[in-house]
């Protein structure tokens, strides 16, 4: 695992390294529920872009958005009820 920066206070305030595109936390395997939903979507969307592997949760797999999403993020799908 990598290493998590500790919250200094940069010349910037905040996080100066994450400013710079710099990320410091090792991809995880995450859940997303509601990934075809408004927040869902933007959600995965930068959870993907941040390099994370992604899973949904659907009701139903076999839909085309969901399809959608698994081939766009290379995502697991998991069918739930």
């Amino acid at each position: 695992m990598g290493v998590v920066p500790r919250r200094t206070r940069g010349k910037y305030g905040g996080w100066p390294l994450a400013r710079q595109g710099v990320n410091l936390i090792p991809a995880m395997n995450v859940l997303v529920t509601g990934a075809t939903g408004f927040v869902g979507q933007e959600v995965a969307r930068e959870l993907h872009a941040a390099g994370h592997q992604l899973r949904l949760l659907a009701r139903n797999g076999a839909s085309r958005a969901v399809r959608e999403l698994a081939a766009a993020y290379r995502a697991d799908v998991r069918v739930g009820d």
